[in-house]
């Protein structure tokens, strides 16, 4: 039997073990943290820092390496992304002013651990705030210890400290909301200050970036039947919270206009109407002219040879509304879709970025261990079958929660810390993929389901005590549950939740076949870039992949001349290393790259279709390019 002493014992080594990760993390000589993939210029652009870079490469992208030393430069508040970020990035940008005007730090540039170093000090205090706070609740409090140092501490999270990216605010606050409706519900609902607290975890969380405008609230309604039992007096001013936080990101805070363009390039293109049973006719439904059909799985990034607002007029400012209506109309686009992005969202570490300063495209794998141990690579190294079979355990517990969750607030009131818990974690989990793939497309699924893949694991942690819990008794003689834990329902919310997760392996091979039925091969042709002929011989160059096994490329001409594509070798990347980098849990990315020559002669100069697929050995096929090559005019 765990006594109360031992597990205390036990919580103080778990926290000081997170303490320590996340210390070597943000202080480690040379810089960790990745690389700026361009969107960090967009708090750069905030404050008018950034990398010690010569001019114009400091306003760049450059995904080789982080760079450690900030200068002041350029102003640029139309580029400025408004967040929650901007509050830590603030704060380490005046403490390495006041250290150097002590002379402690240099005065010319600042060295972003500054910044690193504010957010690893807010993350350590509120983890000890709350450990202290449930130290009266041994078992949570092990549970709550056990997420911060495996989880939280983890470079899943801790490499985003020395960043300027918006992914550690939306963790931070995140993780502040959960821990506040944990105290809510469960250890000091009758004060005060915890309300005001959930209120500013809120909006920090629905302003660390536009994804999350909705989320505040989301746990609102969670927490609502607490507020209204316990402090009814705070309910509408969190209500106020939530609303403000909507009104803020969708009609004050001003975003640059490129940011919502390729957001609907992706969305649309690239992802929803390639997931349609009839794309020709979702056109209509969405306003756009059936010209949009020759750039059907197009993104922002990968045009297929076009310009999308000429080829396509209306989609680059498309309305969300006409978006809803498509989903409505039908819905399989949206399963379709989702089944695709999953193998996506597996990656939990940006493998594309480099993370160490001192060298190109360092991996976490490199660092001396224990610091150097990640959670998330082992994610990526799962097999396919069961990280999907972890997403639909996800959903389930999920549904089991939120009925938990409804049933003991209609018998008790309020529900059950454990079920609250769960409907918590499990939504911030479902809303962060569902938002990702419905706002950004299937574009860096991994980047913008970050806050899921967090809170996925953390589920996972407190699903593990949780199973511990419920064996406890038997393993100490078949002890009956306390009358507590009856009425409060856990017991039986506990036994349906692993009831509901352990159906999912017995169901295996029925949603493993339909998975593996779905097209959810990857790729792009990449060359030519412009679908005007300048030569009689076209060379389509570009790379498939699939997540479940070998697949080839094959194009068609004209709807009948079909062409089988040959393997090509990048010159810059022979081994297929930065294909690998960016899905790393995708099949032989060395073999991934193909090229398909076209002797466009014997067309007489009238426009070529060109489509191509990849297609598995079990004749699954992917449309991953189409495109119309034609003579420029005369």
């Amino acid at each position: 039997m765990l006594t109360r002493r031992f597990v205390l014992l036990l919580s103080i080594l778990l926290l000081v073990a997170g303490t320590a990760r996340i210390g070597w993390m943000a202080g480690h000589q040379p810089l960790l943290g990745y690389a700026n993939q361009f969107d960090m210029g967009r708090t750069s652009a905030c404050f008018g820092m950034w990398p010690d870079l010569p001019e114009p490469g400091r306003y760049e992208a450059h995904l080789h390496a982080p760079v450690a030393r900030y200068v002041e430069g350029e102003h640029r508040p139309d580029e400025c992304y408004a967040s929650s970020e901007l509050l830590f990035a603030g704060i380490g940008m005046a403490a390495w002013k006041l250290a150097a005007d002590a002379g402690l730090a240099p005065p010319a540039a600042m060295d972003l651990r500054h910044v690193g170093g504010v957010k690893a000090i807010a993350l350590v205090l509120l983890a000890l705030v709350f450990t202290l706070l449930l130290r009266e609740r041994p078992a949570w409090m092990l549970a709550h210890s056990a997420a911060f140092a495996l989880v939280l501490a983890d470079p899943v999270v801790t490499l985003w400290l020395n960043t300027l990216y918006t992914e550690f605010a939306a963790v931070f606050f995140a993780y502040a909301a959960v821990m506040c409706l944990v105290v809510i519900a469960g250890i000091a609902p009758e004060r005060g200050g915890w309300y005001v607290a959930f209120g500013v975890a809120l909006l920090g969380l629905g302003l660390s970036r536009q994804q999350h405008a909705l989320l505040p609230a989301c746990l609102l309604l969670l927490a609502w039947p607490v507020i209204r039992q316990h402090h009814r007096r705070f309910a509408w001013p969190l209500a106020a919270v939530a609303v403000a936080v909507l009104a803020l990101q969708l009609a004050v805070i001003a975003r640059p206009p490129s940011i919502g363009a390729a957001n609907n390039a992706n969305v649309v293109l690239g992802t929803l109407l390639p997931a349609s049973s009839d794309p020709g006719k979702s056109l209509p439904k969405l306003g756009l002219p059936a010209g949009c059909d020759a750039v059907i799985g197009a993104t922002w990034y990968v045009t297929m040879g076009e310009d999308l607002d000429a080829r396509c007029p209306g989609v680059l400012t498309i309305s969300r509304l006409r978006i809803a209506g498509l989903i409505t109309a039908e819905p399989m686009i949206a399963v379709r879709a989702l089944m695709k992005a999953a193998p996506l969202s597996q990656a939990m570490l940006l493998r594309h970025l480099g993370i160490d300063a001192s060298k190109a495209y360092g991996a976490i794998e490199e660092q001396a261990l224990p610091f150097g141990f990640s959670v998330g690579a082992i994610v990526e190294r799962l097999p396919l079958s069961v990280y999907l079979g972890a997403l639909l355990a996800l959903l389930a517990a999920l549904a089991v929660s939120l009925v938990a969750w409804t049933a003991a607030t209609l018998r008790n009131g309020s529900p059950s810390m454990a079920s609250l818990l769960g409907s918590a974690l499990g939504g911030i989990a479902v809303y962060a993929i569902l938002t990702s793939v419905f706002g950004d497309g299937l574009v860096e699924i991994p980047r913008h389901a970050h806050l899921g893949g967090v809170a996925l694991l953390a589920l996972a942690i407190l699903g593990v005590a949780l199973a511990a819990t419920r064996m406890r008794p038997r393993l100490r003689g078949g002890v009956r549950p306390s009358l507590h834990a009856r009425a409060e329902g856990t017991f039986w919310f506990g036994w349906g939740l692993l009831g509901a997760v352990a159906v999912v392996p017995v169901s295996s091979p029925l949603w493993l076949a339909a998975w593996k039925q779905q097209p959810l091969a990857i790729g792009a042709v990449d060359e030519p870039r412009s679908n005007l002929l300048n030569a009689p011989v076209v060379r389509l160059r570009g790379w498939v992949m699939d997540p479940f096994g070998p697949v080839r490329a094959v194009t068609v001409i004209n709807g009948t001349i079909r062409l089988e594509a040959r393997p090509w070798v990048h010159p810059a990347d022979p081994l297929g290393v930065a294909l690998g980098r960016i899905f790393p849990t995708y099949r032989d990315p060395t073999h991934a790259r193909f090229e398909t020559v076209i002797d466009t002669v014997p067309f007489g100069g009238k426009p070529i279709s060109v489509r191509t697929y990849a297609q598995t050995r079990d004749g699954i096929t992917t449309e991953i390019d189409r495109r119309i090559l034609r003579r420029p005019a005369p």
